[in-house]
């Protein structure tokens, strides 16, 4: 509909959001970009009932598999054992850190004496220092409100810099991946979590129909939202929502790999997946937390579909980790 400006998924999405919201939602669509940006960040951080699928157990596990090679290993213990044993009193610039989580957990390897967060939100930056001064961490990680997309930095060079679902919310990134490169020491490594699909969340065809394959074997009772509504099926996006709702979701996602493959040197890149798994468990997350069999086997199944779509390349991973350093 009108060039997928606005697409019939809107008008449900909206007819939602407005029982939900009401007067908040008028308000955010008013504001002026950056405005929104940060109120949609706040909102997924703050207050809501978990809809990532990533908050699962089973699909956390996935994940670190596919990083690490082991479920029980997370993507950063595995950076630290594999690229920085014997390193120390190391500095890391992570963008978008949000309420602070990330930033915490490196700097409980204990590898680090400084890791500047940089935050676009006022409030998270005041959410993300308290949760470093009760953590003990307030000497080692520093909040500061800017542009994460946008130097100068706090300090001229760093040893890491840390993207953990903030590039895709760059742009340019014919700017972005040279700033960030710059700031990087020779031995220094850029390590990603990122979502790198389509653009504005431009789903495929393939992929929608693969998501609505997949949702048509869940029972009613398990496609039961927050809201209480029924989760029936997956629209792609209009893009006039993604510009209303919050502008740099995804902005520039397809141009993260092939940027970084310009302006860095690769050391590891595995794909995580996420393509169908992310579009079908959203929302309706908290009904396979504690599985019984019975969804555990439907977690299972969607993943296995996943998998074999990817492996034959009918479909790309949306989501990848990669580890990476400057271009000597």
């Amino acid at each position: 509909m009108l060039g997928n400006w606005i697409t019939w998924g809107d008008w449900v999405v909206a007819a939602e959001k407005i029982m939900q919201k009401g007067p908040r939602l008028l308000r955010k669509l008013l504001a002026p970009p950056s405005a929104k940006t940060r109120s949609q960040w706040q909102e997924a951080y703050q207050g809501a009932p978990p809809s990532d699928p990533m908050t699962i157990p089973y699909l956390k596990q996935r994940w670190r598999f596919k990083a690490s090679g082991d479920p029980e290993l997370d993507h950063r213990n595995y950076v630290v054992g594999r690229y920085l044993q014997g390193r120390s009193h190391l500095t890391a610039l992570s963008l978008g850190s949000g309420p602070g989580r990330i930033e915490t957990a490196w700097a409980q390897t204990g590898l680090f004496d400084r890791i500047d967060g940089i935050e676009l939100s006022p409030e998270l930056v005041a959410d993300a220092g308290a949760r470093a001064r009760k953590l003990g961490l307030d000497a080692i990680v520093r909040f500061h409100e800017g542009d994460a997309g946008r130097p100068p930095y706090p300090l001229p060079k760093y040893d890491m810099i840390i993207s953990e679902g903030a590039l895709h919310h760059l742009k340019p990134m014919s700017e972005v991946l040279p700033a960030l490169a710059s700031v990087l020491d020779s031995r220094g490594l850029l390590v990603m979590l990122e979502f790198c699909g389509p653009d504005r969340f431009q789903w495929t065809g393939r992929q929608l129909a693969l998501t609505q394959q997949a949702l048509a074997a869940i029972p009613a009772e398990w496609r039961r939202k927050d809201n209480g509504r029924l989760k029936r099926r997956v629209y792609r996006p209009g893009r006039l929502r993604m510009l209303l709702s919050d502008p740099s979701e995804a902005v520039e996602s397809s141009r993260i790999l092939p940027g970084l493959h310009h302006h860095f040197s690769m050391l590891e890149e595995k794909p995580l997946g996420g393509t169908v798994v992310n579009l079908v468990f959203y929302e309706i997350t908290r009904h396979f937390m504690k599985p019984d069999p019975a969804a555990a086997l439907l977690l299972e199944q969607v993943c296995a579909l996943e998998d074999d779509e990817m492996r034959s390349g009918r479909i790309a991973s949306d989501y990848w980790f990669g580890v990476y350093r400057p271009r000597v």
